[in-house]
């Protein structure tokens, strides 16, 4: 079953790994990929691209997380 997706609202996936992040932007039918590490550069990165009216899901394990 497909699901429906709102048209004007955007969907952020986040997948965060120990160094680097993949980030997929659904907009409009329309799908907008980037790559970021996860160094102080990258998060800024990633945060001017996020809106407030995003909905964002992430998925890390614990490989991602820093000890």
């Amino acid at each position: 079953m497909a699901r429906r997706y709102e048209q004007n609202k955007r969907y952020v996936g986040i997948d965060l790994a120990k160094r680097t992040m993949e980030v997929c932007i659904l907009e409009g039918g329309r799908i907008a990929r980037h790559g970021f590490k996860t160094d102080a550069e990258g998060r800024g990165r990633l945060i001017k691209l996020l809106r407030k009216s995003d909905t964002v899901a992430m998925e890390l394990c614990c490989c991602a997380l820093k000890l």
